[in-house]
């Protein structure tokens, strides 16, 4: 599960976009305040299943499972940061370098992930060591020693 400080985070993106929802009248800005209630709607909706509080879903949250969500919660933060910058020249540009930085930033992340991936024995022991409760990890990573006949790290 993730940290209370998460669902807070959440719950406040949403109540963000309502709110702007509720404070445009034109027509064009309450298209895009509803464009940001739609994403953060999508968010939650498809992410709460995966959280396993409303029911058990007898699977780990991984990668695969967050695509979806993703979505929803890029869709509302754009549509959030395009209300707050549309008038403002100064803070376009600082949204954009911010962006750039982050794109520039998880850009490294993956790259340096992608050198994990010579082989399933070399992300396994990666993994292994970063991970050192998760179970399933563990015992993927004694299998890989078993293998090899490394009883002692097994």
């Amino acid at each position: 599960l993730l940290p209370m400080a998460a669902y807070t985070a959440f719950f406040q993106l949403l109540l963000l976009a309502v709110t702007r929802l509720r404070a445009y009248r034109s027509a064009r800005t309450r298209i895009a305040a509803e464009s940001a209630c739609i994403g953060a709607g999508f968010f939650i909706l498809s992410f709460l299943p995966m959280t396993n509080i409303l029911f058990p879903i007898g699977t780990l949250v991984a990668e695969r499972l967050l695509y979806m969500p993703s979505i929803g919660f890029l869709i509302a933060i754009v549509c959030i940061c395009y209300f707050e910058t549309r008038k403002r020249r100064t803070l376009q540009g600082f949204v954009g370098l911010l962006l750039a930085a982050l794109l520039a930033f998880w850009g490294f992340l993956c790259f340096e992930r992608v050198k994990d991936w010579k082989s399933v024995e070399e992300i396994t022991v990666v993994d292994g060591l970063k991970q050192l409760r998760s179970t399933r990890t563990q015992f993927n990573i004694a299998n890989i020693h078993l293998q090899h006949q490394r009883l002692d790290e097994a």
